[in-house]
């Protein structure tokens, strides 16, 4: 594991924890009473959760893809 791999591990999520708190902010989207403020906050975590999500699934192809 390279020192980048090693930062990047220690300061994103992993995919699971990160789909995880992708389908949390689901739910609380999905509140009927939910403040304007929050959920655009939440709309924001989900969007750079969902990035994260997908860069971690392109990673790990590439890496499939090389052996």
């Amino acid at each position: 594991m390279t020192t980048d791999q090693t930062n990047e591990n220690q300061t994103e999520p992993r995919f699971e924890e990160a789909l995880s708190e992708l389908e949390q902010i689901v739910q609380n989207l999905n509140q009927p009473n939910i403040d304007l403020d929050e959920a655009i906050n939440l709309y924001e975590r989900g969007v750079r959760l969902a990035q994260r999500g997908r860069h971690l699934i392109s990673s790990a192809e590439n890496r499939v893809n090389q052996l």
